[in-house]
């Protein structure tokens, strides 16, 4: 077993299963890297976490661990800082180990809150005592995980755990500057190892998720051929060109916690020209679609052209008599103009005339116009024994 292996079941007094669920990737001390005696040192650690996503999923993480050896002639470690983490300080007979139990709906916990799912952070905090030397180091490491899969409401304790250990060591070398010290704080709290033996619970108030049995398609395409796509309608029969021997095919699913797997696709002819699409639910219920190909023939292929030519002739049919109707209907309000132009030139002869025989428009009435002409008549009767001349008399004797 790995050396923090040995230092964990030192601790939890039982051997842990190797964890699955989660990997470290590395870890990192940062802070100032000159600092004077008398004065406090704070230094970062994160520890890179990868594989726990902070979902509905049941895995986390409950414990840290890690080893931390730095100069005591000149260090004394006063504080482990995390506002996620309850951390503490445990003395073995192989060094100093730092332990870290997650704060219960702290930032970044899953599980209902009840475990962590993220990078692990906390800030080491050092006195700088007074000392000969011109530099001190800071170690970290390695680096293990105590992790929980809570998929049954009850309590869990340590013999629960799954460990995830490393070899991850991060270090930091600080230079001392001249200082003074005026008081010196007081190390950190230290554990024996005889007061972490107990085994501590954590209860679970979590209720595995139900998995989905949806294992339908929400969509399905083949590059270049035409058809319907229906969820419900499980077998499909499609044309494809005689030269065709593979189909590139698109799908969607309803749920995406379900998976596909497309078989015959690549190779039509060695599949006995069928595409089958084996879609998995997350319980694992299962659909299957078929595709069932057909190569086109000659006539089938010939087939859209003699139709298009076909919609092609009733179109320059329906044009051709588009064109005579428009011609005749052109004629027809031609006649009416040429007409209505005789009739008004009519008119204004029979008014001309109308007008030159002192007739004037007086009214209209029912589409008709009322022209008069006002006649007066005068006679030159001569009085006082005077003759009437012949023509006069002709005029009298007309108008009697």
């Amino acid at each position: 077993m790995k050396k923090i292996g040995i230092i964990l079941c030192s601790i939890f007094c039982f051997l842990l299963p190797s964890s699955v669920y989660a990997s470290i990737d590395g870890a990192t001390l940062t802070g100032k890297d000159s600092v004077q005696i008398g004065s406090e040192l704070s230094l970062t650690l994160t520890i890179d976490v990868s594989d726990i996503q902070n979902s509905a999923d049941t895995k986390g993480i409950w414990y840290v661990l890690y080893g931390v050896q730095y100069d005591q002639d000149a260090l004394i470690l006063t504080d482990i800082a995390s506002s996620n983490w309850n951390s503490y300080l445990v003395e073995l007979p192989e060094g100093y180990f730092v332990m870290s139990e997650v704060i219960e709906g702290s930032a970044n916990t899953c599980v209902n809150g009840t475990l962590y799912c993220s990078d692990y952070q906390a800030t080491l905090k050092f006195f700088i005592d007074d000392t000969n030397l011109s530099a001190a180091n800071v170690t970290v490491g390695p680096v293990a995980l105590a992790l929980l899969d809570m998929t049954e409401d009850r309590e869990y304790t340590i013999e629960d755990i799954i460990e995830e250990d490393s070899e991850v060591v991060a270090t930091k070398t600080v230079q001392i500057l001249e200082g003074t010290v005026t008081s010196v704080p007081e190390q950190v709290e230290t554990k024996q190892d005889t007061s972490v033996t107990e085994k501590e619970t954590r209860e679970s108030t979590y209720t595995a998720p139900v998995k989905s049995s949806n294992s339908n398609l929400s969509s399905l395409m083949i590059d270049g051929v035409d058809f319907t796509f229906q969820k419900e309608k499980k077998e499909y029969q499609v044309v494809v060109g005689s030269d065709v021997n593979s189909l590139t095919i698109h799908v969607g699913l309803e749920d995406a916690s379900a998976s596909y797997t497309i078989t015959g696709a690549d190779d039509l002819a060695a599949n006995n020209n069928q595409v089958t699409i084996l879609v998995t639910a997350q319980d694992g219920t299962t659909s299957t679609y078929t595709i069932y190909t057909e190569k086109a023939s000659t006539e089938t292929v010939a087939a859209p052209v003699e139709e298009e030519q076909e919609e092609t002739s009733t179109f320059s049919f329906n044009k051709k008599y588009l064109i005579i109707a428009g011609l005749v209907l052109a004629i027809v309000l031609l006649i009416w103009i040429v007409i209505k132009l005789i009739i008004s030139i009519k008119d204004r002869k029979i008014k001309k005339a109308l007008s030159e025989h002192g007739y004037v428009k007086d009214r209209c009435n029912d589409g008709h116009e009322i022209w008069e002409k006002q006649i007066t008549k005068s006679v030159s009767i001569p009085i006082h024994n005077k003759e009437i001349n012949g023509a006069m008399a002709r005029r009298l004797s007309n108008c009697s």
